[in-house]
């Protein structure tokens, strides 16, 4: 047996009996009965065959949007595929440049303790020649003391 669903209004008092007026009209020209049922399918069956082709055309172009809808989807899919791989790289490049940054950072820290050690050196390189030309002018006015003295002395 065939799935079927129940199609039920109510009408006025009025509209019931025109259809039942109908119906009896009916029966008395074409010598058959017609039940309410077969009139209100009858009546539905024409009516939806009457406008076959528009609702045909209507089905189609309610098929291309879904269709349409559904590239445009599979696109931004796609599209917003492309972005979080983009995002990915993109990440892996900042990465990469934080650890160049880091690396470079280090370089200038070697440097910068190289140029301190450097300059430590200088300082006590200064501070040995600073004692060196000390000690020198020390031993020369010491020296030429002796020589004074000695030059006294023989007299």
């Amino acid at each position: 047996m065939e799935n079927t669903r129940t199609l039920a209004f109510a009408v006025s008092e009025e509209f019931f009996q025109l259809v039942k007026e109908y119906l009896a009209w009916y029966e008395e020209t074409y010598h058959r009965r017609l039940t309410q049922k077969q009139f209100i399918i009858g009546l539905i069956e024409d009516e939806l065959e009457r406008n076959a082709e528009a609702m045909k055309a209507r089905r189609e172009r309610l098929a291309e949007a879904v269709r349409v809808r559904e590239e445009d989807a599979a696109q931004l899919a796609r599209q917003n595929e492309e972005a979080d791989e983009d995002e990915a790289e993109a990440g892996c490049g900042e990465e990469a440049a934080e650890d160049e940054a880091e690396a470079g950072y280090s370089e200038e820290a070697a440097e910068d303790e190289a140029e301190t050690g450097y300059g430590e050196e200088a300082d006590e390189d200064g501070a040995e020649a600073e004692y060196s030309e000390e000690a020198a002018d020390e031993a020369e006015a010491e020296y030429d003391k002796e020589t004074d003295d000695g030059e006294e002395n023989e007299e």
